[in-house]
């Protein structure tokens, strides 16, 4: 009974184990296999933050990557874009939104047309950066980013 006890507790617990969202922000940026990108919406899933939002709908987006067929590649991509689209529109002014959607934005073929708001919302970016509320090492690596998209995409 002790055991049962002791096992319940833990499953119970479980989710406070999980990963936070500074973390999460770290992961989302070191996910260079269907392995870890699984595991990382894995682990975003029941993050009660809203600023996890759209990293888990572009990492639903990036499932795409790994899909072997084509129409579930674009089923991937588009429920992930129209999230993220409809949180964008939810919140106009969420840096991290902004910031997210341009770096899907900055990598997505150009077949997809989803380039349409790359410029503004490298200009959101850029405007709103210094202000915003985030940790300054999480500020950093945006500003690194921001600037390569803006060399890559010659804006």
């Amino acid at each position: 009974m002790r055991k049962v006890a002791i096992i319940l507790l833990l499953l119970i617990w479980y989710p406070l184990w999980g990963i936070g969202l500074d973390e999460a922000r770290v992961q989302f940026h070191t996910m260079n296999t269907e392995k870890e990108l699984n595991q990382f919406i894995k682990d975003v899933k029941e993050l009660p933050d809203l600023c996890i939002i759209p990293y888990r709908e572009a990492a639903n987006m990036k499932r795409a990557k790994y899909a072997f067929n084509p129409m579930r590649k674009l089923k991937y991509f588009n429920e992930g874009k129209e999230k993220l689209e409809q949180f964008l529109k939810e919140h106009p002014n969420h840096l991290e939104g902004h910031y997210v959607r341009a770096i899907l934005q900055s990598e997505v073929p150009h077949f997809l047309n989803y380039h349409d708001q790359l410029k503004n919302d490298v200009a959101f970016v850029n405007t709103h950066l210094d202000s915003c509320d985030l940790p300054d090492e999480y500020k950093v690596l945006i500003r690194q980013t921001i600037d390569t998209i803006i060399q890559k995409n010659k804006l």
